[in-house]
């Protein structure tokens, strides 16, 4: 019984396949050349590794080679040229043909090849490319990683050049108090100057959220502490009051990017439990904030001036 109805759930895929590639009124060897491509496409975008790799050698080009690319000037097959033309259909599709010509599919894998293949008619991977829903969903997995890669060699090589953002630049935004705003910002400046749509951005950065989005926050709290406190702050030992102080300027904070971001959020990350609280309550614990870092001045000032009375009678 499962059989017969795993061969009507496969005829009913196949139908609507049909259907879909008659809808774009494709000839008979064009839809050859299709099959042929939802091969070998899912080998054609590299993966994370590999864009972890060339995003890092990226950022030793100096920015005049890197205009150059991002204008075109460089026509070459290859992942630099892919970082900021995956947008571009008719590149993509030439590439697309290339990658096919010079590599062969073995025993599940691609692996490259001298040998001659016949190439394949331009037009139908053209069409291949603007059509397809399996090639668009590629692109947008592979663009998503760009942004992933990205977020995690800024956050590896925190001090170092990358090919956005100088290291002198990362310096001074460590040390801000929104240190996860800007780092947000620094992220879509970047994934837009390959020319990412927004769209994958916003996935890539909320889907990966926990590769920044906390540790960012944490420390741009840090930041706050050491600006109002005049000291460090050990996550590890402080007092209830404290704890407390932090836990409640994190809840603030989350929902704050709740705010800023909320459909992004709803439609590609997790809305946490920050964010799912009534606004009156977070009103409330931003008040708790703010009182306490006044009381803190307060008791500061007092401590300073009872010190100054005592240097005066000694």
């Amino acid at each position: 019984m499962g059989f017969y109805y795993f061969i009507i759930y496969a005829m009913k895929k196949l139908s609507k396949l049909l259907s879909r590639l008659s809808k774009m009124g494709l000839t008979q060897e064009e839809r050859e050349v299709f099959k042929t491509l939802d091969l070998y496409v899912e080998g054609f975008f590299p993966q994370t590794v590999s864009i972890l790799t060339r995003l890092d050698k990226l950022g030793n080009k100096d920015m005049k080679n890197l205009l150059d690319i991002r204008l075109k000037k460089d026509d070459g097959f290859n992942l630099f040229n892919m970082f900021f033309r995956s947008r571009d259909d008719a590149w993509m599709a030439q590439y697309l043909a290339y990658y096919y010509e010079h590599n062969q599919y073995t025993d599940g894998q691609f692996k490259a090849t001298e040998e001659k293949k016949e190439k394949l008619p331009l037009h139908a991977v053209e069409k291949y490319v603007k059509f397809t829903t399996k090639y668009k969903a590629l692109r947008d997995e592979f663009e998503q990683n760009i942004v992933r890669s990205y977020i995690s060699n800024w956050v590896t090589y925190i001090r170092e050049d990358d090919f956005y953002c100088k290291g002198e630049r990362k310096k001074a935004m460590v040390q801000s108090e929104n240190f996860d705003h800007l780092f947000r910002y620094n992220v879509v400046s970047a994934m837009q100057f390959l020319n990412i749509p927004d769209e994958n951005i916003q996935a890539g950065l909320e889907r990966y959220n926990n590769y920044w989005r906390e540790t960012a926050m944490l420390l741009s709290f840090k930041n706050h502490f050491k600006k109002i406190f005049g000291k460090e702050y050990d996550f590890e030992n402080q007092d209830f009051d404290l704890k407390n102080y932090e836990y409640k300027w994190m809840i603030v904070r989350n929902s704050e990017y709740y705010d800023q971001h909320k459909d992004a959020v709803n439609k590609y990350g997790k809305v946490n439990l920050a964010m799912k609280m009534p606004k009156s309550k977070v009103a409330e614990m931003y008040r708790d904030v703010l009182n306490f870092e006044e009381y803190f001045k307060y008791t500061q000032k007092q401590i300073n001036s009872e010190n100054e009375i005592s240097y005066e009678i000694e």
